[in-house]
């Protein structure tokens, strides 16, 4: 039997429009379609993969995983507490920074293969797919938060800064245990170097 408020969302959602069902159904899907431009670069990836594009692959999936941890410090429901409106850290500087930091990661997968294409090939399905997830969650945001939001939504940026956010003076002391955590993502470059190994041996 369905939780309460699970029955509530499929009631919500039985009553909204059909791009308002699509959105819903992509942001359900989004750690699912997130695989699909990493699996295009694993199959682009060739023999002619050089060692720069990897390292520069590596750098930026090591940033997003920076930008995540810095995101789960201000973000309470990523640490399993209860939702509240995010305004602080990286969330002054754009009110969608963990789909930023995912981006990151997935475009340091299609440099690591060394295929040029994927890079572009990346970045439009990042833009199609996480901008299809925002507008669902911005529209869940605007029902919860109201004025708040609104007041929030006018003031940052969606993806690009408007004005200078927040910015720690030190890392506050529970970013690299985040970091740590978050630098799992580097496990998505793993299939790349296996490839190179296997054309190389």
């Amino acid at each position: 039997m369905s939780s309460p408020r699970v029955a509530d969302d499929e009631a919500t959602l039985g009553h909204a429009s059909p791009v308002a069902q699509f959105q819903a159904l992509v942001f359900s899907r989004r750690n699912v379609l997130a695989a699909l431009p990493v699996v295009v670069a694993f199959c682009a990836a060739g023999a002619s993969a050089g060692l720069y594009p990897f390292a520069a692959g590596a750098a930026l999936v090591l940033l997003g995983a920076a930008l995540r941890a810095w995101c789960t410090l201000f973000n309470r429901y990523a640490q399993g507490e209860r939702k509240t409106l995010a305004l602080r850290g990286p969330y002054s500087w754009t009110r969608n920074p963990l789909y930023v930091a995912n981006s990151c990661v997935l475009l340091g997968c299609a440099l690591a293969s060394g295929a040029l294409w994927a890079a572009p090939v990346t970045l439009v399905w990042c833009g199609l797919v996480y901008g299809q997830v925002v507008r669902h969650e911005e529209r869940r945001l605007f029902e919860k938060y109201g004025a708040a939001y609104q007041a929030y939504r006018a003031r940052v940026g969606g993806w690009l800064p408007r004005a200078r956010g927040d910015w720690p003076p030190a890392l506050p002391a529970p970013f690299l245990p985040a970091l740590i955590v978050q630098s799992r993502a580097l496990l998505w470059l793993l299939p790349f170097v296996a490839k190179a190994w296997a054309f190389h041996r």
